[in-house]
């Protein structure tokens, strides 16, 4: 049988005893603990073979080592992460959490290992002197590795290390505070007169004074809730002004800022900012400054529009005369934008749900895979001991046969035939993780043998539990969150590196989230919903004016939301780029992003920030992603010109998706992403000069003087 046809071989349905995500022995909870152990001395031995013989083995036999630790690692943390997220049961989650402090403590040390280091950096030179003896893959694997060691400081003298080890702790201890919002202070609170008290959602407990005030407590859903709902502009200001007075949460942001920017200094970087983005796509805080702007300059207009639609409302609402231009303010755009709402579009909204079914949405996407990327996906038999709830399917993927040979041969399988297995745990119960989610258990990897070991993942959703119907129907916005992290999930299972470390979604921030950024467009492509849409109890296709009224709406006021998004990058990344102007002292945060939302949207300021609170500190990405915040914006971005350039020309074409796997996806972080990009769009690229102006903000990203050092030793 040769290659192509392996590749192709049919899944067969498993009838075996397995153990919880198709992991053999792991069938108890008291199994987690023994895995975690047994994977810590298999990674000690590793360890010790990379130090005792770093000199008499070849560089790439360090490097396979050294991936080799990583694997055992992850495959049993990633498990144990799911579990303790997910599971039903809790001495499930708590055989989970044992086995993560097993091997955190051991991630910490092995961190910190100056001998390993030592091995690794031997590798690397190595590859200086007899670079014809490795491909690029190798070198990324390398120079990745040696960084992730270095960003703890590992290759610093005694006391480097130890100072880093001391302010590396400090920044955790700062960040938990901030983003967890851990101050020993009680909630603000507002109180509403009786007649306003009616106006409040239901959801929204609050007790009532001897006067018949109710009094509320102020979090971001309760305050959301408010700004939408309560008519008296006096009431919605109090309540925001009220929420965005953090003095303690500022102060735990601004001595955070002054940590990071030691630990920056400590690298021998000038900022933070520079630290954090060094090794990205972006490359520079530069570049991302030059990206935002330029895109808030394209947006001006269209924001501007959406802004005067605003106060057209407001000015209509309050009865202000017609020449009248009232202010809009941050407590102003969720009232007067719901007001601002279509009453046939919002029906729309709401009917839209009947035809999205989630077993016909699944189909949908199904044949997308199959009739796009060349993928097919079934539903597979679970083993005995291998799901962790009676909503868990499990889905096997394998290539099509309209693919060929040629093609084949580029996706290595195992024995099978199988490309991954993917399990969809969408439905909402208690004591599971909230939100969508997308995990790794186990990475792709090419195993010795000469087979690839597929990957296997896990989509997690919270989708509301059948009512009245069999299966759960989903919102428009439900529907492009699963494709949203269908995307991740395709990265990972079409992923064909030789290092897990490198596989799949294992890729920089600022490029992982491009293909699931790019699977939102099909929420939005007509064809694709009338494709599979059809109402769950009639079979009745979807009307074409409930899907145009949705995708209208969906649309609505978008432009401010992506302004609202630039200020928030920008405030994040000149936070950790200008703490440097102030010495050991702590900046005034609340100064510098006041500054930078005017400057970002010049003078017209769309929304007025007033001076006397602190909105920025309620923004907790200024903890979590420390100057990176920039990526979803520049991913949305290069997502949307291979969505205009490689899929809206050719969607009718079969597999017209496959360019995508094979010059980006299929690579994961083994390549140059700049170059895997460019390669996916070198027509377009190469007529650069011709392309319209609501391009430029993708050719900046590809510049040549903007593309990152391959390498780069700093």
């Amino acid at each position: 049988m040769d290659g192509a046809q392996t590749n192709r071989r049919i899944v067969t349905k498993p009838q075996v005893k397995t153990g919880l995500f198709g992991i053999k022995g792991l069938e108890r909870p008291d199994d987690f603990p023994k895995k975690a152990k047994e994977a810590a001395t298999k990674i000690v031995s590793l360890r010790d073979q990379v130090i005792e013989s770093s000199s008499q083995i070849p560089a790439k036999q360090i490097l396979t080592l050294m991936d080799e630790i990583s694997d055992s690692l992850c495959l049993v943390i990633d498990a144990a992460e799911l579990c303790r997220s997910v599971h039903e049961h809790s001495a499930w989650k708590e055989g989970a959490v044992e086995a993560y402090e097993i091997l955190g403590d051991l991630i910490s040390e092995l961190n910190s290992d100056e001998k390993l280091y030592r091995a690794l950096d031997s590798c690397v030179s190595n590859m200086g002197a007899d670079g014809r003896a490795f491909d690029e893959e190798d070198v990324r694997m390398a120079w990745s590795l040696r960084e992730e060691f270095e960003r703890g400081g590992v290759h610093l003298d005694r006391a480097g290390r130890q100072e880093m080890i001391e302010l590396q702790g400090r920044a955790s201890a700062l960040l938990y505070q901030f983003t967890c919002n851990q101050f020993d202070e009680a909630d603000p609170q507002v109180s509403f007169p009786a007649p306003l008290s009616d106006a409040l959602p239901v959801w929204m407990k609050g007790s009532q004074t001897s006067d018949g005030r109710t009094v509320i407590s102020l979090n971001q859903d309760t305050l959301q809730g408010i700004l939408q709902v309560v008519p008296d502009e006096d009431l919605r200001r109090e309540a925001y002004i009220s929420y965005h007075r953090q003095e303690l949460r500022v102060r735990a942001l601004e001595e955070l800022l002054l940590v990071r920017h030691a630990i920056a200094r400590k690298m021998k970087f000038s900022s933070f900012a520079d630290y954090a983005i060094s090794g990205k796509m972006a490359a520079s805080p530069k570049v991302v400054e030059d990206f935002l702007n330029h895109l808030s300059e394209q947006l001006k207009h269209r924001a501007q529009q959406e802004i005067e639609t605003l106060k057209k409302q407001k000015q209509h609402y309050l009865g202000l005369q017609s020449d009248s231009s009232p202010e809009i303010f941050p407590w102003d755009f969720p009232f007067y934008s719901r007001h601002c709402r279509n009453p046939e579009h919002e029906l729309a909204c709401k009917l839209i749900r009947n035809f999205l079914p989630l077993g016909r949405v699944l189909q949908g996407i199904g044949k997308l895979l199959e009739n796009t990327f060349g993928i097919c996906m079934r539903e597979a038999e679970l083993s005995e001991g291998e799901g962790w709830s009676r909503e868990v399917k499990k889905l096997e993927l394998t290539l099509s046969g309209t693919l060929s040979d040629e093609q084949v041969l580029k996706f290595p399988t195992d024995d099978r035939g199988l490309l991954g297995i993917l399990y969809l745990d969408l439905i909402k119960r208690p004591a599971k993780l909230g939100g969508a989610a997308h995990f790794t258990i186990q990475c792709g990897r090419l195993m010795e043998d000469g087979h690839y070991r597929p990957p296997v993942l896990a989509l997690v959703g919270n989708f509301s539990p059948p009512a009245h119907s069999q299966e759960p129907l989903l919102s428009f916005g439900e529907l492009e969150m699963l494709l949203h992290e269908f995307g991740h999930a395709l990265h990972s299972i079409v992923g064909r590196t030789r290092y897990q470390h490198l596989n799949g979604t294992r890729i920089s921030m600022d490029v992982v989230e491009i293909p699931s950024s790019l699977m939102e467009y099909f929420a939005r492509d007509p064809d694709f919903i009338q494709s599979f849409a059809k109402h769950n109890i009639t079979g009745e296709s979807i009307p074409k004016h409930i899907l145009d009224c949705v995708l209208q709406e969906n649309s609505r006021f978008s432009v401010l939301e992506t302004v609202q998004q630039i200020i928030y990058a920008l405030v994040d990344l000149h936070l950790h780029t200008h703490n440097n102007e102030v010495g050991n002292t702590r900046m005034d945060t609340s100064g510098w992003s006041r500054k930078v939302a005017y400057e970002a949207t010049g003078e017209k300021r769309y929304i007025r920030y007033i001076e006397d609170c602190d909105w920025h500190a309620s923004l907790s990405h200024l903890g979590m992603y420390g100057s990176n915040y920039y990526s979803y914006l520049w991913c949305k971005v290069i997502a949307s010109f291979i969505w205009k350039h490689v899929f809206e020309r050719n969607k009718s074409q079969p597999l017209a998706g496959l360019p995508l796997i094979l010059k980006f996806l299929s690579h994961g972080g083994s390549k140059d992403p700049n170059e895997m990009i460019g390669e996916l769009l070198e027509d377009v690229l190469h007529r650069k000069v011709d392309a319209p102006l609501a391009e430029v903000e993708i050719i900046l990203i590809f510049s040549a003087e903007n593309v990152m050092p391959a390498h780069s030793t700093r």
